[in-house]
């Protein structure tokens, strides 16, 4: 070691008390202390007395100042990091609504639980409630309310800390398009439907810490195939094994959105088509033609400009549905025309029923149409079909 360089012992043993010498303090602190042993003697029953006191004292201000939010953050964080189901036997930290098991073995073996990096607790002005801002190393941000009860415990009054959030659990539900031999990879071990559904009740929750759980499935229908990564932080959540991207693709919304022009149109054709709203004449302003005439014919004629995708959603493994709002218009043709006409001759009145005049006009109004379709897999679940299942026509 450099000569400069002293040593921490050295340099306590060479550090000199900053005023009073060590001889001084020390005679000073043996005489105060005979004194406190020569009262304790003579106050026996008193001293006793004071120590309870002090004692119960110290218990109270645990039981009120020892529980803190910040405190029940760090609780939690180091309970999730511990890995240990058996962390989820502390209702103050996690929360269940009802009973709930462990997780099956095959789905266990699937699950990580969080590493928590941080847990930040903010409490509200009130300080009766807390947020608890939960950060992990696997990117993961999530938030827990949490909130103080105060009440007496015995002679005591206490304040603690716990957290309102659910702790999550999962229930499994199959999806209900799956064909029962499809198999789905849990830890590299493959499980079919039917299995899964044995051994993990659709009517049972399974409680678990926050965590990822991952999988492989199947390319079947809509599922896409591959590992599924699912994460859990709280509450209720099923995991169904059906579709989870609602990104259908272009081909399946353009094939989605032909058949929905293609239900409207058709169904404009028919005289009565409830799904349409109904126009009267007055509504689009044409001016009446001058000269003789005494029939007037109308026909209408729908456009839909394209459409904008309100929702796509899964039914099951082998059904979606698109919904779509439609910009569109109603074009009314107006005809005008003479068909009736009648003279004497010879005696006679005769009749005349073609027509000897013809005017004609068009007229167009915006209105919008929104409509849901169905993307139907067949039995083989290699095929799919589109299908407008309902449509409504709004004016403008």
């Amino acid at each position: 070691m450099p000569k400069h360089c002293a040593s921490f012992e050295e340099w306590s043993k060479k550090k000199k008390p900053r005023s009073t010498s060590a001889s001084t303090t020390s005679k000073g602190a043996l005489t105060k202390l005979n004194s406190i042993v020569a009262w304790s003697k003579k106050n026996s029953l008193l001293a006793g007395s004071a120590a309870l006191v002090l004692v119960l004292a110290i218990v109270e201000l645990v039981l009120i100042f020892g529980s803190s939010a910040q405190g029940l953050a760090d609780q939690y964080k180091s309970s999730v990091n511990s890995a240990s189901a058996s962390s989820l036997d502390n209702p103050s930290l996690f929360p269940l609504e009802g009973d709930a098991a462990g997780l099956p073995d095959f789905l266990a073996s699937s699950f990580t639980p969080f590493t928590v990096s941080e847990v930040i607790a903010t409490v509200d002005e009130a300080g009766d409630s807390a947020t608890l801002a939960v950060h992990t190393k696997e990117g993961a941000t999530y938030d827990l309310a949490a909130s103080k009860h105060a009440g007496w415990m015995g002679p005591f009054y206490s304040v603690r800390w716990q957290i309102d959030s659910l702790a999550p659990t999962i229930r499994v539900a199959p999806d209900a398009g799956l064909q029962p031999e499809l198999k789905f990879t849990f830890a590299d071990l493959p499980y079919t439907v039917t299995e899964i559904s044995a051994l993990a009740s659709t009517g049972e929750s399974y409680a678990t810490l926050p965590g990822i759980l991952r999988y492989t499935e199947p390319a079947f229908a809509f599922l896409q195939g591959g590992e599924q990564v699912l994460t859990y932080t709280s509450g209720s959540n099923v995991l169904t094994l059906g579709p989870t991207n609602t990104d259908l693709g272009a081909d399946l919304i353009a094939g989605s959105q032909k058949s929905l022009k293609k239900t409207v149109t058709k169904c404009s054709h028919k005289s009565h088509c409830k799904s349409l709203p109904k126009y009267k004449n007055k509504e689009f302003k044409v001016k009446t033609p001058a000269g003789s005439w005494d029939h007037l014919s109308t026909a209408d004629s729908y456009k839909l400009k394209a459409c904008d995708i309100i929702e796509t959603s899964y039914v099951s493994a082998i059904e979606a549905r698109v919904n779509f709002t439609c910009p569109s218009k109603v074009t009314r043709h107006f005809v005008w025309s003479d068909t009736y006409q009648r003279g004497f001759f010879f005696w006679f009145w005769y009749f005349s029923w073609t027509e000897t005049s013809y005017k004609s006009d068009q007229k167009s109004l915006p209105l919008t149409i929104d409509g849901e379709v169905a993307v139907l897999f067949d039995s083989t679940r290699e095929k799919f079909t589109e299908k407008t299942m309902q449509f409504e026509g709004t004016k403008n």
